[in-house]
């Protein structure tokens, strides 16, 4: 809240951003164009998948991950579609993106959503009621 006021009194024209507690000070255009690379591990979210990083199914997997993260975030920047700042791959068994700091966090916070909902999903199979 500080850091806004301050830079709402200092120029129109400078902006913020913040990635992983960094904050990132500079003009509202060049926010826009600034990108950072972020990796992040998709064991958690493949689980058997994972054990062949080779497969179709991880292949499929792994596509339908990219292709969710590009529509839902900023979906004009994406190389892939057209844009000119943002893009990913996968390798090693990590999603690499490189993209502003905006859509990095929400990448962030979609990864962590999936690997709760792939945790949960865990527990409920192997939840097994006591019979009396």
């Amino acid at each position: 809240a500080a850091l806004r006021l301050l830079l709402k009194r200092a120029s129109q024209g400078i902006s913020y951003a913040v990635f992983r507690g960094v904050v990132m000070i500079t003009t509202r255009s060049q926010c826009g164009k600034m990108v950072v690379t972020g990796v992040y591990s998709l064991d958690a979210i493949l689980g058997r998948a994972k054990a062949s990083r080779h497969s179709p199914k991880y292949h499929r997997i792994t596509w339908n991950l990219m292709q969710t993260i590009q529509k839902a975030f900023d979906r004009n920047s994406w190389t892939d579609n057209g844009g000119l700042s943002a893009s990913m791959h996968v390798a090693f068994g990590a999603l690499i993106v490189t993209a502003t700091p905006r859509v990095q966090v929400h990448v962030t916070n979609f990864l962590e959503k999936m690997e709760l909902l792939r945790l949960q999903q865990k527990r409920r199979r192997s939840y097994r009621p006591q019979r009396p």
